[in-house]
């Protein structure tokens, strides 16, 4: 009779824990986060972008056996917060190197593919090599703007 009572009681902690950990789990039951927090929370962590400005890269392209025009492109970075502005500040040459590099043997290739620049994919292609550079977090976007030199 002792030896059934003290398994009956083993089998009841058993189940008892597995409950336990299974609420704790799902966040369900009395581990559920409260709500009220996490819209306290959501409003800590909602920041203002903010846009960190680059002096302009001037690419000079050659097509067709010809240095063609030069192209004046204007980046713009977007952040969250100000940390991450002093942070891309801070870094600004590497990234324009970076950029340079990129796009001088980027463009060619698109302007190969698609005879025109196309803003979107450059900007996307921009986003990818800064977040290589300086870490996914720091770059929210890449805003882009095309000038043609035709005078020269």
């Amino acid at each position: 009779m002792a030896k059934k009572l003290i398994v009956g009681i083993v089998a009841i902690l058993v189940l008892a824990g597995g409950t336990t950990a299974a609420m704790k789990f799902l966040n369900i039951g009395p581990f559920s986060e409260d709500p009220i927090q996490d819209n306290k929370s959501a409003k800590k962590k909602k920041r203002v972008p903010i846009f960190v400005d680059m002096e302009p890269l001037i690419l000079s392209l050659i097509e067709d056996d010809k240095i063609s025009e030069p192209l004046q492109i204007q980046i713009t970075l977007e952040t969250d917060g100000q940390e991450n502005a002093t942070f891309l500040e801070q870094r600004l040459t590497k990234l324009k190197a970076e950029f340079f590099k990129d796009l001088y043997s980027f463009v060619p290739r698109l302007l190969k593919k698609k005879n025109r620049l196309d803003i979107p994919i450059l900007k996307e292609r921009l986003k990818i090599v800064g977040s290589r550079l300086v870490g996914k977090s720091y770059i929210a976007g890449v805003q882009v703007q095309i000038q043609s030199d035709k005078n020269k």
